[in-house]
């Protein structure tokens, strides 16, 4: 808020260049882009809380939600030199899902292993059939996380220390992921070395 009041301050001044003006105008457009992405975050853990968020569960295949998930991240994986290397199953059994709410889960998981890897990392999505289970992972070749805060990432707000250089966020991905998870059946775990990266999974059960 104080960067768009500011912004809008320097508009209204008289002087200033069209360089200037475009500028602020481009600062606008990213700050109030980041403020729309925050309000919808706090909306969205706020309807999974008070258990008033809408699942719309259909009989449907995981594939094709990884593929647009993996296909909207690819150009950001770019830009930080990532490549992501994919090992899908095939044919896997359809289960009950709310295709958005999982494509988001799929969304974040990707984006942070994107946000916390090294310039010239890799992400690597395995998914595959394990008895009862369709299980989804997310590895990435990052800088890891300590014994002490993996205790702590599905707590909302929580950040690891340190990674606040790497990248801006709310804290709450992961604890949205967790209610959306659950709310399906599943459950979502994590396992990490330091210096050597991290790896999120996902389990989600097969209709009985």
């Amino acid at each position: 808020m104080a960067s768009l009041n500011t912004a809008a301050h320097l508009m209204g001044r008289q002087g200033i260049t069209e360089e200037q003006r475009s500028k602020m105008v481009e600062m606008v457009r990213n700050e109030t882009n980041r403020l729309t992405e925050l309000a919808s975050t706090f909306l969205d853990l706020a309807r999974l809380e008070s258990g008033r968020a809408q699942f719309k569960s259909e009989l449907g295949e995981l594939q094709p939600i990884l593929v647009s998930s993996i296909d909207i991240m690819t150009s950001r994986a770019t830009e930080h030199n990532i490549t992501i290397e994919t090992d899908i199953e095939p044919n896997l059994p359809k289960i009950n899902l709310d295709r958005d709410k999982l494509k988001q889960v799929m969304l974040n998981l990707l984006s942070n292993a994107i946000k916390y890897n090294f310039s010239g990392g890799k992400v690597h999505v395995n998914v595959s059939l394990s008895g009862p289970e369709i299980v989804l992972s997310v590895s990435d070749t990052g800088p890891g996380i300590s014994e002490e805060a993996l205790k702590h990432m599905f707590e909302k707000f929580y950040r690891v220390p340190g990674t606040e250089k790497l990248a801006s966020g709310t804290g709450l991905g992961l604890s949205i992921c967790k209610r959306i998870v659950e709310a399906h059946g599943g459950r979502i775990e994590v396992a990490s070395e330091v210096g050597k990266g991290t790896t999120f999974t996902v389990y989600l059960p097969l209709p009985k």
